[in-house]
């Protein structure tokens, strides 16, 4: 409001007030002092000095008239504001609680305090509002990637758990076999089951004997019905044996009789990643390759018994059917654990070395004919057939 527009209010009231010649102030007190509460300290100092003097003169009248108490209350004050320009929103608050009432007052009242305290949470609830919304957000993503992760472990674990279950079985199983092998072990050189599980994975043993055709004191050889396979293969004059061994610890006490090893017969028993064991061996020479640059070349370990006494340990001579030295040579197969262990030999088959032998579960026959008779030729130095 302007100044002109309350100064006509309040000269209506002041004649209002003067027409009805009514100077009693009943209980003006509560509304100055609610006006002097909203004003500095010496407005409050005026409007005491004005309200003892009407109330102690018209006490005794019952006439409750709050109007005109603010009528001449509102003279001091715009005497009070008038030296100070500044305050005109504090007039503007005064006139309207003295036009108002006290009933106003407690309006106005509750029309700026709530205000305020109704601004504040209602920012507040928008603030929380829309950092709710993230937080949902946050959550649900939380939520979503504690499933994602659990889902994650669970088929991790699942496959672990199947991958072990897998190992496992197929552990077992090897097991299985394993202990089936060992109860019905298979020899490796004939495929019988009679073969000892202490000799799976050892190496054989093969032999060289003697098979001179021209001397007939060499024959029956020792220890031939002993042997998994016989292999026969010709030299300068006639053929020697191969005897070979699959569990040297079932070799007789005499095998032979014992001869000296050829290129051959060596490069015949590598493919068992067989040990060697021979009596003399023939010497390369001009364009000739002997057996001592095929045992070197190739590697092979081999024993030669001509190295040890022929006193019947490892090695002896037996001339119960000739006095011929050569033919008389034997090897001792019961101490071949101690001679392999005192040549630093090993024993364990080296698998990449060792050709495994395919046989038949059950006996098949190679064709609807029946065989007879088997013929074949070695050399013209050798008998033209043997049947």
């Amino acid at each position: 409001m302007s100044e002109r527009e309350i100064d006509e209010i309040l000269k209506e009231l002041k004649q209002h007030a003067e027409s009805e010649h009514e100077p009693a102030k009943s209980e003006p007190a509560p509304a100055l002092q609610q006006t002097a509460k909203t004003e500095e300290e010496p407005k409050e100092v005026i409007t005491e000095e004005v309200i003892p003097e009407p109330v102690e003169e018209k006490e005794p009248q019952p006439q409750p008239q709050p109007e005109p108490t603010p009528e001449r209350a509102a003279e001091p004050e715009k005497t009070a504001e008038t030296p100070e320009p500044e305050a005109e929103p504090e007039e503007d608050s005064v006139d309207l609680f003295t036009l108002t009432g006290d009933d106003d007052d407690k309006k106005s009242e509750n029309l700026t305090e709530p205000t305020e305290i109704k601004e504040e949470p209602y920012e507040a609830q928008y603030d929380d509002e829309q950092s709710a919304a993230p937080k949902r957000n946050k959550v649900l993503v939380m939520i979503l990637s504690i499933l994602l992760l659990v889902g994650i472990i669970a088929c991790v674990y699942l496959g672990i758990m199947a991958f072990k279950g897998g190992a496992d079985f197929e552990k077992g199983e090897q097991q299985t076999q394993a202990v089936t092998a060992v109860q019905t072990a298979v020899n490796p050189l004939t495929g019988e089951d009679d073969f000892s599980s202490d000799a799976v994975g050892k190496r054989p043993v093969a032999v060289v004997a003697e098979n001179e055709y021209g001397v007939d004191a060499v024959r029956p050889q020792w220890g031939l019905n002993y042997a998994d396979i016989v292999l026969e293969g010709e030299t300068e004059f006639s053929t020697r044996l191969l005897l070979f061994f699959a569990d040297y610890s079932k070799i007789p006490a005499q095998v032979g009789p014992a001869r000296s090893a050829r290129p051959p017969f060596i490069r015949f028993s590598e493919f068992f990643d067989s040990i060697f064991i021979h009596a003399g061996l023939s010497h390369s020479k001009g364009d000739y390759e002997g057996a001592d640059t095929v045992f070197e070349n190739d590697r092979v370990d081999h024993i030669n018994l001509l190295n040890y006494p022929d006193d019947g340990k490892y090695t002896g001579r037996d001339s119960s059917r000739t006095t011929i030295t050569e033919h008389t040579c034997y090897y001792n197969g019961k101490n071949t654990k101690e001679l392999l262990k005192e040549a630093k030999i090993v024993t364990d088959i080296e698998k990449s070395k060792f050709t495994a032998l395919p046989f038949n579960k059950k006996a098949q026959p190679l064709s609807d004919t029946e065989a007879k008779s088997v013929k074949f030729r070695l050399s013209i130095n050798s008998r033209p057939e043997a049947s």
